[in-house]
């Protein structure tokens, strides 16, 4: 499979502008997460998306299904990045978001968001760092 980062880091007004669409914007609805509300917002999350094309450059996917079985690609990655401690949202019930995978080793979004403003996005790495030396113990 060959995965590309898509998206990492979230701005505000990237967050709002995408939390937006299928609101206010036309499309499809693509997150539920307001600023502020999202693990993009402090560094923690990635959108994965897909190239099986021939074509020269990525041509990428969100579909992500180049294998061609009964499995998408997604259904398929997911259980991998799990099992190394990423937490996927295309195993969610309430709201899938297949290319969405997110580190938080148990970090609550809303002490995320506390240290991002009171120390920056450094205090985040070094309480990850942490929560990683903890995790192997």
């Amino acid at each position: 499979m060959k995965v590309y980062l898509f998206e990492g880091f979230r701005d505000k007004e990237r967050q709002e502008w995408l939390y937006a669409k299928g609101r206010t914007i036309s499309g499809p609805i693509v997150t539920n997460a307001r600023y502020g509300r999202s693990w993009h917002n402090v560094g923690l999350a990635v959108d994965l998306v897909f190239d099986g094309s021939p074509s020269r450059g990525i041509q990428w996917s969100w579909e992500g299904d180049y294998i061609k079985d009964a499995i998408s690609d997604y259904e398929r990655l997911g259980p991998i990045l799990v099992s190394t401690g990423l937490d996927w949202y295309g195993d969610s019930k309430r709201f899938p978001e297949m290319p969405h995978f997110q580190l938080t080793l148990g970090m609550s979004i809303n002490y995320a968001q506390r240290l991002l403003h009171e120390e920056g996005q450094l205090a985040i790495w070094r309480e990850m760092d942490k929560r990683l030396a903890q995790k192997k113990v």
